[in-house]
């Protein structure tokens, strides 16, 4: 995407005395997605062409394991502040999945602005001739990785010291409580190959099945694992579906829980 000699609304970037872009990225409510509210304020170039209907805000979605990017415009425009949903296809796009949130020029035709004080950037800017064409960046936030709480909860890594086809889950407690699934290098590969959805999704069910049961083991007794959000996070999802947590002593079943919450799929064919 073009930027060229162009200021830049940013957090980290000076370009602008007057004005600020603002993002705010939460996981959507149901399926695979995120919502993002944008917001620019303030006297300045990104906010006039947004009012002009000149620029856009957008996000930009990307998944490096599936080399895919794309672009992603708000369905409206001519407002400085609104709320965007961004969903993607969970067969096509694999995990992580990565969302910057932007503001882009959508024009016909290049257009050449001398920026000036009404533009509401830095002296280094004034007097100074910028072209834009359609897709030159005009703000932009940082990228954010859109995590399920199973994502957050389970990490796969790469593990040479494991006989092929072997995995283990490990709990630990640095960056925030989570399970670490150590695999064989050829197994860690054909996981994040997106022809073995299916059978990838199973492998993860038996992992969190693993970290239900070690989740029992060493917080089943009080509320110490309260202190992680991932799961007290995890602790609303069984909730609100209706399962027995790790607080339900002997009612709670980490095998069924976790089968009952991402159910095992198969096809059986018709001489089976």
């Amino acid at each position: 995407m073009p930027n060229g000699n162009c200021p830049l609304l940013s957090h980290d970037r000076l370009d602008y005395v007057d004005g600020t872009y603002e993002a705010i990225v939460r996981r959507a409510t149901s399926g695979e997605g995120m919502v993002v509210q944008h917001s620019v304020r303030g006297r300045n170039l990104v906010a006039n062409l947004l009012r002009q209907g000149k620029a856009a805000f957008a996000v930009e979605v990307s998944s490096p394991y599936a080399t895919y990017r794309e672009i992603r415009n708000a369905d409206r425009n001519g407002e400085v502040e609104l709320t965007q949903a961004v969903s993607w296809d969970p067969e096509e796009i694999v995990p992580p999945v990565y969302v910057r949130p932007l503001t882009i020029a959508v024009l016909d035709r290049p257009i050449s602005i001398t920026l000036n004080g009404r533009h509401g950037v830095h002296d280094l800017w004034k007097d100074v001739e910028v072209s834009l064409v359609s897709g030159t960046i005009l703000a932009q936030d940082r990228f954010w990785r859109a995590s399920s709480t199973l994502e957050s909860l389970i990490r796969l890594v790469s593990n040479d010291a494991l006989p092929p086809g072997a995995y283990r889950v490990d709990m630990n407690t640095g960056e925030g409580l989570h399970f670490m699934v150590q695999m064989h290098p050829e197994l860690f590969g054909w996981m994040v190959n997106p022809d073995a959805q299916r059978h990838r999704d199973a492998i993860l069910t038996g992992c969190l099945s693993r970290a239900l049961e070690m989740i029992r083991s060493e917080y089943g007794d009080g509320d110490r694992w309260s202190e992680f959000p991932v799961l007290r996070a995890l602790h609303r999802k069984l909730s609100d579906n209706g399962l027995n947590t790790w607080e339900d002593g002997d009612a709670f079943h980490p095998d069924e829980t976790a089968s009952r919450l991402r159910p095992l799929e198969f096809t059986v064919r018709p001489d089976d």
